[in-house]
């Protein structure tokens, strides 16, 4: 995203580029993997970016209203023998949590059976509202948060108010666990 921002900035000048990754926590770029593929990513989305700040705009207008809380989610339960086998196989991202379970079970702790997930709402107005999850969101949650807020304008922002990992439905957890 530094590659569009700064791409918007040359095409805008005086103007502050910003990231906000949205509901793509399961999403990576094809082909990835060097600085040159950042390079043409970056110089992709910044066009697209300018191309919609060229078109007609929206205007954004108030009262800001805004609201945190937070959403009880529940975890999956694992018994000690699947966090056992856990801990020896498969990606590096499931050993470590595996193993991480495995040592609260040891000092006698109990392992959370949810997770207290930040949810942050700004609604400007009638017309534009961001929503705000924890974590890396991925795109399953769009009709959950369409289902919450059934406002015209929305735009998901779930990156600022806290990283405990990836926010994934089942869905995402079979289709291949841990973004890269």
């Amino acid at each position: 995203a530094g590659f569009a921002q700064a791409y918007i900035q040359e095409q805008h000048p005086g103007a502050q580029a910003m990231f906000m990754i949205g509901c793509g926590g399961d999403a990576n770029p094809y082909p990835r993997g060097t600085m040159n593929h950042a390079r043409e990513h970056g110089a992709a989305l910044g066009k697209e970016v300018c191309r919609v700040l060229d078109a007609p705009l929206r205007r954004v207008g108030g009262p800001l209203t805004c609201v945190f809380d937070q959403a009880s989610l529940p975890l999956q339960q694992f018994s000690r023998a699947e966090l056992d086998k856990m801990a020896t196989t498969g990606p590096s991202w499931q050993t470590g949590n595996a193993k991480a379970l495995l040592a609260k079970l040891e000092r006698g702790e109990k392992i959370e059976s949810a997770y207290d997930c930040p949810v942050a709402v700004w609604q400007f107005g009638t017309n534009l509202t961001l929503v705000a999850l924890s974590g890396e969101v991925v795109v399953d949650y769009v009709p959950l948060v369409e289902q919450a807020r059934a406002q015209r304008r929305r735009l998901r922002m779930p990156r600022p108010l806290h990283h405990g990992g990836i926010l994934r439905p089942r869905r995402a957890g079979r289709a291949g666990g841990q973004s890269p």
